[in-house]
């Protein structure tokens, strides 16, 4: 089983300081990206899916595929 966490859009920046302190990052969590809001683009094709992460600057912070 995969569980992806994804939300970075609506609200108000939640701590944008603690992006550079992995340190104090939860244990699930492998990135964080507080300065600017994004939204994800999700591609399912077959047994492939695809995120990619999309920034209201326009550039792609994150991005990944999963083949099952």
């Amino acid at each position: 089983m995969i569980y992806i966490v994804d939300g970075a859009g609506g609200a108000h920046l939640y701590d944008p300081e603690l992006q550079e302190q992995p340190n104090v990052w939860k244990e699930f969590t492998t990135r964080y990206f507080a300065r600017v809001n994004s939204f994800s683009d999700v591609q399912i094709d077959g047994n492939r899916f695809t995120l990619r992460q999309i920034s209201s600057d326009d550039k792609l912070p994150d991005h990944f595929q999963i083949t099952k």
